[in-house]
């Protein structure tokens, strides 16, 4: 039985880390300019053209879709009514935080779907709510390469994974940065999202390393002493904590409840102020080797909660295949 993976983005990294977990083919689709709101209609329609064409040519019984938008269960929804396949709807935070008012849609797909996936406790709330087949399933472990011999300097070094997007506090970390001149801060991400203003104030033992390969991003976070990811959003589970756990370096982040509840071992909790994200980078300094050592026990934690949570949706997987009459073969999954 075929499984397939649908993405309105170019490129998730969470969406790859589940397709290669329940071994589902990937599509990433993206079309047009993304800040251009008059154009989001039209993206939309050629969208949902090139996923129904995606679908009919692979024909999978099963269908990944990664919400927001919902709109993608449009098309989705629409193949698996014509060759009586079902879909997952794999919703992160955004459908919940910055789609409210598409919510009883995202509600009403999820009575049709085999299973919605949400991420952390606040989400599993709401779907718990719509009396509809949910499992969370937060972080997804993966075995990075070595990656490149990145160049840090000498010193204590900080990786602050960021997108460089308006809930991270660059001008905090600029001040924590001022606050430490013997600490290193290595930013990523498209820095020219920035204002002028913003990036005039940055201090010199900041580098923007602007998009870089994965292999060379891999080879920063173990060069670093620690990954660091901020947002003043809450509610949100953040991507750099997942890649702080599996590569086993202490973690700083923001003190919001549900990245506090997630990452309970191994990590510092800091305001998104400057001084308390130095203070931050200081408990780390202070405290790294046994900071090392419970980022390890929190990677085995979250790998025992993914295996429980990802089995649970391989076996619904499995009935489902065991149900259709076409279908002569075992399961899709081995016990």
């Amino acid at each position: 039985m075929k499984l397939s993976f649908v993405a309105w983005i170019n490129y998730s990294r969470r969406s790859e880390l589940l397709s290669e977990c329940f071994g589902t083919s990937m599509h990433h689709i993206s079309w047009g300019a993304r800040d251009k709101k008059w154009l989001v209609p039209i993206r939309y329609l050629v969208q949902s053209l090139q996923t129904l064409a995606a679908l009919f040519k692979e024909r999978p019984s099963v269908v990944f879709v990664q919400n927001p938008p919902i709109v993608v269960l449009l098309p989705v929804g629409l193949y698996c009514f014509l060759f009586r396949a079902k879909f997952i709807i794999d919703s992160h935070t955004g459908a919940f935080t910055d789609f409210r008012r598409t919510l009883w849609l995202h509600k009403l797909y999820s009575r049709f779907a085999l299973v919605t996936i949400v991420h952390n406790r606040f989400q599993a709330e709401i779907v718990k709510d719509w009396n509809v087949p949910y499992t969370t399933l937060g972080f997804a472990d993966n075995e990075y390469p070595q990656g490149s011999d990145y160049p840090v300097k000498d010193g204590f070094n900080v990786a602050f994974s960021c997108a460089c997007a308006p809930d991270e506090p660059m001008l905090e970390v600029f001040g924590a940065a001022k606050m430490m001149p013997n600490v290193n801060f290595y930013i990523t991400g498209d820095y020219t999202r920035l204002e002028q203003s913003v990036l005039d104030q940055k201090p010199d033992n900041c580098e923007f390393t602007g998009f870089v390969s994965f292999d060379d991003y891999v080879g920063l976070l173990r060069k670093s002493d620690a990954v660091m990811a901020l947002t003043t959003r809450d509610e949100t589970l953040l991507s750099g904590g997942f890649e702080a756990v599996s590569l086993e370096r202490p973690f700083i982040v923001s003190d919001w409840t549900v990245l506090q509840e997630y990452f309970s071992m191994g990590s510092v909790y800091v305001d998104n102020k400057a001084a308390g994200i130095a203070a931050g980078v200081q408990q780390v300094m202070d405290n790294q080797e046994q900071l090392n050592a419970d980022i390890t026990r929190l990677r085995v934690k979250l790998n025992d909660d993914f295996e429980a949570s990802s089995n649970q949706v391989k076996r619904l997987i499995n009935e489902f295949a065991q149900s259709k009459r076409t279908t002569n073969a075992g399961p899709v999954y081995s016990e």
